[in-house]
């Protein structure tokens, strides 16, 4: 009768297995919470681009690091975690840490591998920094995903052992064979101008080119333009002479006292442009530094002029820069760089986009050169310029009219033949222009720097972006606009590669133009998305994919100096790519789903314990070492996360010896 009413009891209550089971979910539960909350933690720090460790890491230490401050902020405020945290199992050793942020950052990768596996094809770009002591290159990607571009960063290396050709392509290959990528193909391939990459000879690009041979250079345009640039502020003495102000003014504006005295003046006049250095390879940083110029010329003529004078230890160095400052030749300067600078600006933000294509890029290059042209054909925004020039001045209280009596060499009439030249000589268009008559100095301020400049510019752009270079993007173009004859040379180049059957493009292109409505980018990605132009659709992905620059290369490497600083110059090579992955593709680390940790734990168990399934494990029953390297916790912490383990556990206690097999599954126990 007992065994009957026990039986019957264990209908509604369960039976003891069952009831161990219940009970073990419950506790699984619980501790794949916590689990979510470090995983959520160490993501968040990790996509930050702050350290996880501290100095210290003591009880007893004030600053125990990001981490543990983090986990222990967060335990005030749950008392389900903080229990755990105080637990045996916390999971916030070094070793879990890096495991999570390993498992984290491979998924991240995973997820730009697969994407690229989908395209079939991509573009590498690479560029190359130095980081303390060692030579970081950057390797990132671009490719098609649903019809929009990505670039992507995939890592760093270092390249510290040999920068030649040779060295920097075995880096590269061997770094792509990791990821597994080189087998597929790569349709271009974007660097900066170095020998050591474009050289058509013996550089990278060309080694690359004997396992990849339709894998085309494609020099970055930013790069480009940002060499116009700087030889056009070369463009003749008085642009030399402008800069070199700009460059003295930062200098004596960056020491803490003077700083804080133009601040003052600065926030009298309600103006918050603050001066920045000049630099060949800071894109923006002459346009930055004019405009600043620009808009505190007050504010700096009214510092200038407080520190020129005794006792300020440095009044001559200021005297010097207030006459320089409130110079007419510094005013003029000022207003046509300000100009010019400004639409070299604007086409420098559009090439550094991730979404630009290379025929946008063209379009933008093709839209500046025609602006210079016009201002170099008519007279009438020099016309523009020359009044504001003298509003500025006028505003500013610099007599523009005051003729500088300094002795001129007779100027040098520059050959024609040079007309499209940058000329380096003391010769031509680098002299002053002399002019006696104040009626003129509109035409001698054209003659001696408008002009010039702006011939340097046109010429610069049309030898650095000349036809031949821009073919492609011509190409690229027809693409977009359903032009078959125009993408003929694009078909040609990798038909075979991309498997494209050039006679089916065709029909297809012609089918999309005729059920169009209007032919737009836009909606022929609508209609592409369909899926019933397969060789239409490769050729478009293909448009997409050709690189216009590098720009993902150089914020990566940004965000190196950001995580690899002075207080963390030990970081080893591996865990600056893990971390560096998580911080610059921040958008793909957020898609990691922290309660999703089944594919996390089995790999902590694995790295903690070194057991595999069916091992036997000798433990002592007060959880000291075993002969076989294993602890009675590590066993504790299996069972609490529910892993799929099978174990034949021999437990030692005086006088007895008691055999245990259990077999663990995600939400169930059995004995």
């Amino acid at each position: 009768m007992e065994l009957w009413q026990g039986y019957v009891a264990s209908k509604t209550t369960g039976s003891v297995a069952a009831q161990l089971s219940g009970s073990h979910r419950a506790i699984v539960k619980c501790n794949r919470e916590y689990a979510a909350d470090i995983v959520d933690m160490v993501l968040y720090l990790g996509k930050q681009g702050l350290p996880l460790r501290g100095h210290d890491e003591r009880e007893s230490s004030s600053n125990r690091g990001h981490f543990l401050e983090l986990c222990k902020w967060f335990s005030k405020r749950n008392t389900a975690f903080s229990s755990r945290l105080n637990g045996p199992f916390n999971l916030t050793s070094h070793d879990t840490q890096n495991e999570l942020l390993e498992i984290a950052a491979k998924q991240v990768q995973n997820i730009i591998i697969r994407s690229i596996e989908d395209n079939g094809f991509y573009t590498i770009l690479v560029d190359e920094a130095c980081s303390f002591k060692q030579e970081q290159m950057t390797v990132c990607v671009r490719y098609a995903e649903g019809l929009e571009i990505k670039e992507r960063f995939l890592g760093f290396v270092d390249c510290s052992e040999g920068a030649d050709a040779e060295a920097l392509f075995c880096q590269i290959k061997q770094f792509l064979e990791q990821c597994g990528l080189y087998r597929l193909p790569i349709v271009a391939q974007g660097y900066d101008g170095a020998a050591v990459m474009s050289g058509h000879v013996n550089g990278v690009q060309t080694k690359l080119r004997q396992d990849h041979p339709s894998a085309i250079y494609i020099h970055c345009m930013a790069h480009k333009l940002n060499l116009v640039l700087v030889d056009a502020c070369k463009s003749n003495r008085t642009a030399m002479g402008f800069f070199l102000t700009l460059e003295s003014l930062y200098t004596f504006f960056a020491q803490p006292g003077t700083h804080h005295a133009y601040k003052q003046r600065q926030n009298e006049l309600g103006v918050k442009a603050e001066l920045t250095a000049l630099s060949d390879t800071r894109w923006a940083c002459r346009w930055k530094n004019v405009s600043a110029v620009k808009d505190s010329m007050k504010a700096l003529i009214s510092t200038l002029s407080e520190l020129s004078v005794p006792p300020y230890r440095r009044f001559v160095e200021a005297s010097g820069l207030l006459n320089a400052v409130r110079s007419a030749d510094f005013c003029v300067s000022l207003i046509i760089f300000h100009q010019l600078l400004s639409m070299v600006h604007v086409a420098h933000k559009a090439l550094q986009g991730k979404e630009t294509t290379l025929s946008k890029a063209a379009s933008v290059i093709e839209s500046m050169m025609k602006c210079f042209e016009n201002m170099r054909a008519t007279s009438q925004k020099w016309e523009d310029i020359w009044i504001e020039i003298q509003a500025f001045c006028q505003s500013v209280g610099v007599c523009i009219e005051e003729n500088d009596e300094r002795p001129r060499k007779r100027p040098v009439k520059q050959p024609s033949a040079l007309d499209c030249a940058f000329v380096t000589s003391t010769l031509g268009q680098r002299e002053y222009q002399t002019s006696t008559d104040k009626n003129s100095l509109k035409k001698k301020w054209a003659i001696q720097l408008y002009y010039p400049v702006l011939d340097t510019l046109l010429g610069e752009c049309s030898t650095r972006f000349s036809p031949q270079s821009m073919a492609i993007a011509e190409s690229v173009d027809a693409v977009f606009k359903c032009d078959f004859r125009g993408a003929e040379s694009l078909l040609s180049q990798y038909a075979s590669l991309l498997s494209i059957n050039p006679k089916l493009a065709l029909t297809e292109m012609t089918t999309v133009t005729t059920k169009l409505p209007s032919v737009s980018v836009e909606n022929i990605k609508k209609e592409l998305a369909s899926g019933h132009y397969p060789n239409y659709k490769k050729l478009f992905c293909l448009a997409l994919s050709l690189p216009v620059g590098t720009a993902t290369c150089e914020r990566s490497l940004s965000a190196m100096r950001r995580i690899r600083n002075w207080l963390r110059t030990t970081m080893h090579q591996e865990r600056l790519t893990i971390l560096s992955l998580l911080h610059i593709e921040s958008n793909l680390t957020e898609k990691i789903k922290a309660e999703d940790i089944d594919a996390m734990m089995p790999r902590l168990s694995v790295a903690y314990c070194s057991i595999k399934a069916n091992d036997s494990f000798h433990m002592d029953p007060d959880g000291s070492e075993s002969p076989c390297g294993f602890k009675f916790q590590w066993m504790q912490l299996l069972l609490a996360f529910g892993e799929c383990w099978y174990f034949q556990l021999c437990t030692i206690q005086p006088h007895s010896v008691f055999h245990i097999e259990a077999s663990i599954s995600k939400n169930n126990i059995s004995w």
